[in-house]
């Protein structure tokens, strides 16, 4: 049994879906991948929880599973919104980054915009989000984790 709430499992069968049916990503082997580096990130970066940011007035009004204060982060990669109050990137509005479909997509645009199949998982994953840790030990943690969820929801979302 894979270590994640039901609420966790909902939004990783909303990445893998997303993952397997997002056109531009390459042969089938590389949407599969692209779903560990998604979840991995997801993972890392909010515990596979909707979050909002009490930096962010509007994330708290939207459907949300926790609240962080990194600076405009929100969502399940903690993406930054577009100029709210401490952001330091602009990766969409605040709707746009907390909707889980819209955030993997843009995610997935970040991930193949460079040579990422070259790559290991977590350095991919650094690579788009440009993370605090440049080693990657954030994201190569949840390595494991993330390709055995991937397979068990996989067939799923089909």
């Amino acid at each position: 049994m894979l270590p994640l709430t039901p609420q966790q499992l909902h939004w990783a069968t909303i990445i893998v879906h997303t993952c397997r049916h997002t056109a531009g990503i390459g042969d089938p082997d590389h949407h599969a991948r692209a779903a560990d580096i998604a979840l991995e990130v997801a993972l890392a970066e909010s515990g596979l929880r909707m979050t909002a940011n009490g930096n962010n007035p509007r994330s708290l009004t939207l459907p949300h599973d926790a609240v962080g204060w990194d600076h405009g982060s929100v969502g399940l990669f903690q993406q930054q919104v577009t100029g709210a109050r401490n952001s330091t990137a602009s990766w969409g509005t605040t709707e746009q980054c907390m909707d889980a479909v819209w955030s993997t997509r843009r995610f997935l645009s970040e991930l193949v915009s460079f040579r990422w199949t070259e790559l290991p998982n977590w350095l991919a994953a650094q690579r788009v989000q440009n993370s605090f840790d440049p080693l990657g030990e954030n994201y190569r943690r949840w390595d494991a984790t993330a390709i055995a969820t991937r397979k068990h929801l996989w067939a799923a979302a089909e």
